[in-house]
């Protein structure tokens, strides 16, 4: 489950502003998505019962002046689209968020009801209950307006039949309904509202199973039952190791243990266990390494390879954070498949389109907002820095690299390669310390060295987990083994670090002065970055040092110590 988030993030549309170069980073979807998020977001804000009339005729306004104008007058057109955009936004919220307001001033009421399991969420009563979010199929009158509902059911395992308490099966029951209100202070609760749950169904009894899981659904668990399996072989005096494994390779972070949980939190790499862009880069370099030792055309592998991880991405749940991923990274690898010029603005703007014409609410959901704030921060402000550094600090820059020895080669390339990450990492953490005090109300001043140290370390229990139940599966059960223990040792040397100075003693509690200092803290830091970027002289300091002040200057106005 990702964290909740009760704001939309207003700086997306700053960090997707026009690029510097218009001939090689031009984004012409920017001209929709703007737009578009704009709509959302003033739909989010609206109170429930609002009537969406005036916004279908002004849908209908920008349809016909981009249409008849898009080819004499560009002024107009631009006018057109934007209406068009955000008008569209606002009307695909509304029909996605589908709010009965009436509902919320009705007592709970028993009610019996058939739902489709479309996610399983994280219990903490998993022996004694199943949890899980789904879609009203069916209801007896007088309650056929629930149909259609998103729901989340707490249902008691006793009596019920557990082979089909699994993603995919459709499941008749009889619970206590009860509206989710938008005041609620329930973490948990405001995070179901946010991200679409109007409902939920409490003390749920379950009556039958009107369609169980398909022959997928089943193999498909089956499949992720081994994989925590083999993670966990030779490993059964460490089970801290373990939950750290299977949290971070199949998302199941129910499994850490309490004290891993707050060491990660409290050093600011909790996200190194949420299942997103490291996960899914890692494990898509290694399809495409195993796709082209087997000599498979490009064309061809990118195919394989997106449906593959696309299964990997369904196995571990279809969490949000993976979805999005997993939609980055193919519409980056698409644009070099169709030979597209390099333009990751553009292929990132591409996939943040699709994820909210999927769904517009993941634009309220914290895990959407840090995603793309950091990575828009790693394209505008991480790159460059790490340019610039090489062209300071690498050795031997100005010698040919043919003239150099193998010794020298070496040195370079590891110099290269630390420059780089630290100038990612610390462009990331610029985002991560104002995101770690909105979301997670801790303060964590070591948080860039924590992840220049583990986000590579994590990097390798990916790749080692991943190859050791690709490798258990195929029946290489010895050397998945070595591979297994590998990645454990790397998990607790990660875990040893935290516990030397990194972790818990490196970190307050705090919060900011209001809840909307977080997002428009964010927003600040990546307008600096965009003004720096497009205005400063290439060799002015403020280029470097303007976004790390634009932190601080957050930090020291908005911050408040518990």
């Amino acid at each position: 489950m990702e964290e909740k988030s009760r704001f939309a993030f207003p700086a997306l549309s700053f960090a997707m502003s026009a690029p510097r170069s218009p001939g090689s980073e031009r984004a012409p979807l920017l001209w929709l998505i703007l737009p578009l998020i704009g709509g959302i977001a003033f739909a989010g804000g609206q109170p429930a019962g609002w009537s969406p009339a005036p916004w279908y005729a002004l849908l209908a306004a920008g349809l016909v002046i981009a249409l008849t104008t898009w080819r004499t007058g560009r002024t107009w057109w631009s006018i057109g689209v934007i209406l068009t955009g955000f008008s569209g936004g606002i009307l695909h919220h509304h029909h996605h968020r589908q709010k009965l307001p009436v509902w919320a001033q009705l007592p709970d009421r028993e009610v019996e009801v058939t739902v489709s399991v479309d996610r399983v969420f994280e219990s903490a009563y998993a022996q004694r209950s199943f949890s899980f979010g789904g879609e009203v199929l069916a209801v007896a009158a007088p309650n056929t307006e629930l149909i259609g509902q998103q729901v989340q059911v707490q249902l008691r395992r006793a009596g019920a039949d557990d082979a089909g308490l699994a993603r995919g099966a459709t499941l008749r029951m009889v619970g206590q309904l009860t509206a989710l209100a938008e005041t609620e202070s329930s973490g948990f609760a405001q995070y179901l509202e946010e991200t679409g749950y109007n409902f939920r169904i409490r003390q749920a009894r379950w009556i039958e199973t009107t369609r169980p899981p398909s022959v997928y659904a089943r193999a498909r668990d089956r499949l992720r039952a081994e994989a925590g399996r083999i993670l966990a072989r030779g490993l059964d005096d460490h089970p801290d190791l373990v939950g750290a494994l299977q949290a971070m390779l199949l998302g199941a972070r129910h499994e850490l243990s309490a004290d891993a949980k707050s060491l990660f939190l409290r050093s600011g790499t909790m996200h190194l266990f949420a299942i997103s862009g490291l996960h899914i880069g890692v494990i898509a370099g290694a399809i495409h390494v195993i796709l082209r030792v087997c000599r498979v055309p490009r064309l061809t592998a990118f195919l394989l390879g997106c449906t593959l991880l696309l299964g990997y991405v369904d196995l571990i749940g279809q969490t949000p954070s993976a979805v999005r991923a997993w939609l980055m990274i193919t519409c980056f690898h698409g644009s070099r498949v169709c030979r597209a010029p390099g333009n990751p603005v553009a292929a990132i703007a591409t996939s943040a389109l699709l994820v909210l014409l999927l769904n517009p609410l993941q634009l309220f959901s914290a895990g959407f907002q840090m995603s793309y704030a950091i990575v828009f921060a790693l394209l505008l402000h991480g790159i460059p820095l790490s340019e610039h550094w090489l062209a300071l600090i690498r050795p031997w820059r100005d010698l040919p690299r043919a003239t150099l020895s193998r010794g020298q080669r070496l040195i370079q390339a590891g110099t290269e390669k630390v420059l780089t990450a630290g100038a990612l990492t610390w462009s990331a953490s610029l985002i991560g310390i104002i995101s770690s005090v909105g979301f997670f109300s801790w303060f964590t001043p070591l948080a860039f060295y924590a992840n220049l140290l583990l986000v590579p370390l994590a990097g390798l229990v990916i790749a080692g987990g991943f190859a050791s139940i690709v490798l258990g599966l195929a029946g290489l059960g010895p050397v998945a083994l070595v591979f297994n223990h590998a990645a454990a040792l790397v998990v607790h040397l990660m875990q040893l670090a935290l516990d030397w100075g990194l972790g818990g003693a490196a970190s307050l509690p705090a919060e900011f002065i209001t809840s909307y200092w977080g997002p428009g803290g964010t927003s600040l830091i990546l307008v600096t970055m965009i003004v720096v970027r497009e205005r400063s002289a290439p060799g002015s300091r403020w280029r470097w040092w303007g976004p790390p002040l634009a932190t601080l200057l957050v930090l020291v106005i908005g911050l408040r110590l518990a």
